[in-house]
């Protein structure tokens, strides 16, 4: 059921129809807090209840698969607010890799994951509702012209946008960072 919760790969077909039918601020919370519930269970569950099970390898493989299918469903969207729910379901796994290598380094990178990402995934919902106010529409296809007409809207937007990729030195790289080095630790 954490897996539910969280999205995890096969069990995430739920969140992008949900996520982007909710007005911003509803999203913003959704998006922020929910998932990342399941995966903190997913944590607890797995460091308290079974560290030396062998559900590692089971969470590697659905940690890559949510990873894969995040991100490819989000490069098919031309709404914003969908691209936001797949780009989540795709940062989901990689939370869940963390927590699958098994290590005090991987859970530590996992759970400044888990924050960072909060914080950042709630911006973005939340600017997105700013865009669809000052531009009619989270479609991608009809917002052309968003910086000259919302200059602001748009830098709120673009830097937890680049945050979320984890371009340097922005903080989402750190969280990628951490979690690439447990990655070659383990």
């Amino acid at each position: 059921t954490f897996c539910v919760k969280a999205a995890v790969f096969p069990l995430s077909a739920w969140l992008p129809d949900s996520y982007p039918t909710a007005p911003a601020p509803v999203t913003a919370v959704f998006a922020g807090l929910l998932t990342k519930v399941g995966v903190y269970a997913i944590v607890r569950t797995q460091t308290l209840l079974f560290p030396e099970h062998g559900l590692q390898s089971l969470l590697l493989w659905a940690s890559i698969l949510t990873m894969v299918v995040g991100i490819m469903g989000a490069v098919a969207q031309s709404d914003i607010k969908r691209v936001l729910s797949f780009t989540l379901v795709s940062h989901i796994g990689y939370m869940v890799l963390g927590v699958a290598l098994g290590s005090v380094l991987g859970t530590a990178a996992t759970i400044y994951y888990i924050v960072h990402h909060i914080v950042v995934q709630a911006t973005l919902f939340l600017t997105t509702g700013l865009i669809e106010r000052r531009g009619g529409s989270t479609s991608i296809t009809k917002l052309g012209g968003l910086l000259t007409a919302a200059p602001v809207v748009a830098v709120l937007f673009f830097i937890p946008a680049l945050n979320l990729g984890g371009i340097p030195p922005l903080s989402g790289f750190l969280r990628q960072l951490g979690l690439f080095h447990a990655a070659a630790a383990h």
